[in-house]
């Protein structure tokens, strides 16, 4: 793919996700049954601050929604179309998600625990990824002897 089709490529991405049909859908695709029944639709925001693009290869492109359970309860939904994979992908995900803590955190709504992000990845690549299973999977393992 040629950088000018991914740049169209995350333009469709991003405006096809502004239409609630679309939003619907991908939380039927994608969520657990339980999560499904208990969410509030009325109350998806897309949260602009965090909808990024990357600079210059156009590798990774995503849009945050923020919503409410039926017992206003918070989360996130941050779908994701990417070429990255492997250790990029995991740790560019585990960034995002701290700032999106951190940006909840601001908000001082007064909430002893974080709530949960799910992450919605389309890849877009054109290799086979490479993607892990676990953070633990990232990691090299010392083999400790007596």
């Amino acid at each position: 793919m040629t950088k000018n089709q991914q740049i169209h490529l995350n333009k469709l991405f991003k405006n096809a996700l502004e239409f609630p049909l679309v939003i619907s859908e991908l939380v039927q695709l994608h969520l657990p049954e339980h999560i499904q029944n208990n969410i509030d639709m009325e109350s998806f925001k897309i949260e602009d601050k965090f909808c990024t693009e990357e600079p210059g290869d156009n590798s990774f492109c995503n849009v945050l929604f923020s919503a409410k359970t039926k017992n206003s309860e918070d989360f996130f939904i941050n779908v994701i179309l990417t070429k990255l994979s492997g250790i990029a992908l995991s740790l560019k995900l585990m960034k995002f998600k701290l700032d999106i803590y951190e940006m909840y955190l601001a908000q001082d709504n007064g909430s002893k625990k974080l709530p949960q992000v799910f992450d919605c990845i389309y890849y877009s690549g054109e290799e086979e990824p490479e993607n892990p299973l676990s953070f633990s999977d990232l990691l090299k393992h010392v083999k400790y002897t007596n």
